[in-house]
């Protein structure tokens, strides 16, 4: 699974790190993933990997990122 690193820079300058896995043919919905007050974005991807492989065979892209 190949991650596309990426950030988010918010109105008052902070940087959110997060990731992108993108889906084998182009299609048009996302998965978002939230995760709770603690933790980082990229603990995420090895945990839900089965839900990555089908959402990508589905034209799903599934992406997290960290929160404040």
């Amino acid at each position: 699974m190949m991650v596309d690193f990426q950030k988010i820079i918010t109105r008052d300058g902070l940087v959110l790190h997060g990731g992108v896995v993108w889906p084998k043919r182009k299609g048009r919905v996302a998965i978002i993933l939230v995760h709770g007050l603690m933790g980082r974005f990229y603990t995420w991807f090895d945990r839900v990997a089965p839900l990555i492989a089908v959402a990508q065979n589905k034209k799903i892209a599934v992406a997290a990122f960290n929160t404040r």
